[in-house]
């Protein structure tokens, strides 16, 4: 029944295409044994695009854990030439770091919600606009049932045909009308629903922020969360040497309940 719909279709495709898209990430994430490092499964080589693996390194004369190229260790220089080892203690803390300050900062939080206002203020307008040319189609259904009632009034027998003409006319009606009540509660709604979804935003924030800190067992969901793409490890020169440049685009929708915005952020983690 098209005249029910209370979501139009673009709508409903986005939400159908992120609920697929959580439960792949949720069927990648319960497939096989925890992860037991950040990055592990989440990050790829810049180079070759092979994934990442945790191997043993030295650092002085310590032995510690490191990221490095899986295809680059397994395949040898034919298949990858990025030899570089960073460790996992270093790269995780920037990763997060980054996170914590750029994804997860209220100025970000700030301008998506002002996209979304501006986004919605559009749509609110198309509505407005249509305004007169539903109230004016509501005004002719209404003329039409009065002129229909008081002619079979008028008559002894009661012809099937004009009983259907007048209850198609109602029916259509009563959804015009539905449409209008919403359009003219449209600006207000909007405005109540954008206060409600930026104080969840701002919890969500701060719980984000608590776990990628205080929680690092978690940290690893929420990267998983926010990156639906592969992060990747590219090495390159810097006065210290050679260090990875992370990078990834990170997706906003974690942080609204009612979310459909996406924002690509290219990550300028710092060389780790």
């Amino acid at each position: 029944m098209p005249h029910l719909r209370i979501v139009d279709d673009e709508l409903w495709f986005a939400v159908q295409a992120r609920a697929q898209a959580q439960e792949h990430r949720e069927t990648r994430r319960g497939a096989g044994r925890p992860a037991r490092h950040l990055l592990s499964g989440l990050a790829r080589c810049g180079q070759c695009g092979g994934p990442m693996t945790v191997t043993n390194g030295k650092r002085s004369y310590e032995t510690v854990k490191v990221y490095g190229c899986a295809y680059s260790r397994d395949r040898g220089k034919a298949v990858c030439t990025n030899t570089l080892r960073r460790p996992v203690d270093g790269i995780n803390d920037a990763v997060a770091r980054w996170i914590s300050h750029t994804v997860l900062s209220e100025e970000l939080l700030l301008d998506v919600i002002q996209h979304v206002r501006i986004l919605l203020a559009e749509r609110t307008t198309k509505t407005t606009t249509d305004l007169p040319r539903m109230e004016k189609e509501a005004t002719r259904l209404r003329t039409e049932i009065d002129r229909l009632v008081t002619a079979l009034a008028t008559i002894d027998q009661k012809p099937e045909a004009v009983i259907r003409a007048i209850a198609d006319r109602q029916e259509e009606l009563s959804a015009l009308e539905a449409r209008l009540r919403g359009a003219k509660a449209a600006p207000e709604a909007i405005q109540l629903e954008l206060r409600r979804m930026e104080a969840e935003a701002r919890q969500r924030l701060d719980e984000l922020k608590g776990t990628l800190t205080r929680k690092p067992e978690q940290a690893r969901e929420v990267i998983s969360m926010l990156f639906e793409g592969p992060i990747k490890l590219t090495p390159i020169e810097t006065p210290e040497g050679k260090r990875f440049w992370v990078e990834g685009a990170a997706n906003l929708w974690a942080l609204f309940a009612a979310g459909c915005l996406k924002s690509a952020s290219p990550a300028g983690f710092e060389p780790a």
